[in-house]
């Protein structure tokens, strides 16, 4: 169930814009550095080709960040 918003809120609030492509892509778009073994680019690429495959979910990207360090750490 959604909530309502009061009439002071919506007058003095602005719409949100979503998250939903801003923290990945600009994880994605960083500066590069080092990251151990593997590139931060590295890393980024594929979080970010993983979280594309994913449908682009909404959050802060983490798990996808996470998941491409695990796999460029395996190979």
């Amino acid at each position: 169930m959604a909530r309502k918003r009061s009439p002071e809120m919506a007058e003095t609030s602005e719409p949100k814009a979503p998250r939903r492509r801003t923290v990945m892509a600009a994880m994605h778009s960083a500066l590069p550095g080092q990251n151990g073994i593997h590139g931060e680019d590295e890393i980024r690429n594929l979080a970010y080709q993983k979280w594309q495959e994913a449908g682009c979910p909404d959050g802060d990207g983490v798990y996808f960040w996470l998941a491409a360090e695990s796999e460029l750490h395996q190979r």
